[in-house]
């Protein structure tokens, strides 16, 4: 797992951590969590290199249009470019 936000990637884990002690997913699983901004070009070919993930989910867009219309080129560098 990937993100740039520390806490959103803590809870992630966590929750996948509950659903494997519940016995809704496999506890075979390798979690691993990194913390990488998805514009960190050479970080990112790095995770790939190294991991070689099967799938991969991008959801790393600015969403709130109201905020990003103060600061457009942010949401072009994160939306676009990352």
């Amino acid at each position: 797992m990937v993100d740039i936000n520390e806490n959103t990637l803590y809870m992630l884990k966590q929750e996948f951590m509950r659903k494997m002690r519940a016995g809704d997913i496999s506890p075979n699983i390798e979690l691993v969590s990194l913390i990488i901004s998805i514009r960190e070009r050479e970080e990112m070919f790095k995770f790939m290199r190294d991991y070689r993930p099967d799938v991969v989910y991008h959801a790393a867009a600015h969403k709130h249009v109201p905020l990003m219309e103060d600061r457009p080129m942010e949401a072009v560098r994160n939306n676009v470019f990352g």
